[in-house]
């Protein structure tokens, strides 16, 4: 049986590893990356836990003025003004790398059977994280179509209360 997986993002840069090997063996391990919070000031949270990537620094990685870009609203700034064509191309490239890392690891069926074990839903698979992550992407598909149709809102006129991506009624 051959499985498809798609993967997203750029890297792994997560509690539970900052390195895809760091990460790899604390997911084979089932260890949890949920602890208590250390990065936020006690209190400010209702909740206490957290996965809080905790040796991670983005100035070990990267200059300064690259580290500012972190921030979500600066990652939007730098894209701000850069082609569409540019943008999709450099998401391509890294899905490519990223596929490419995710091969090399030769995953096995019983690879994709470890467990590990989540704080909220317990005992869960890496073949459950891979398909969750490959979901997830496709979140983002509808959120994209989502927006775009919702440019015809006005247009549609009548027709927008049979429209559930326009209307954003549940059926």
């Amino acid at each position: 049986m051959t499985r498809r997986v798609a993967v997203t993002g750029i890297g792994v840069i997560a509690a539970p590893g900052t390195t895809r090997a760091a990460f790899w063996e604390s997911l084979r391990a089932g260890h949890s990356a949920i602890r208590p919070m250390t990065l936020v000031p006690e209190g400010s949270l209702r909740f206490p836990n957290a996965a809080e990537v905790l040796d991670y620094r983005a100035s070990d990685h990267m200059g300064e003025k690259e580290a500012d870009l972190l921030d979500r609203f600066a990652q939007f700034a730098e894209s701000e003004g850069r082609p569409l064509d540019s943008l999709l191309d450099e998401f391509a490239s890294l899905r490519r790398e990223n596929l490419r890392a995710l091969s090399d690891l030769r995953l096995t069926e019983a690879d994709l059977d470890r467990r590990g074990r989540h704080p909220v839903f317990g005992a869960v698979t890496l073949r459950q994280l891979l398909a969750t992550w490959m979901a997830h992407d496709l979140d983002h598909v509808v959120q994209i179509s989502r927006v775009l149709a919702r440019q015809y809102a006005t247009e549609v006129g009548p027709w927008t209360a049979y429209l559930r991506i326009i209307s954003g009624q549940q059926g």
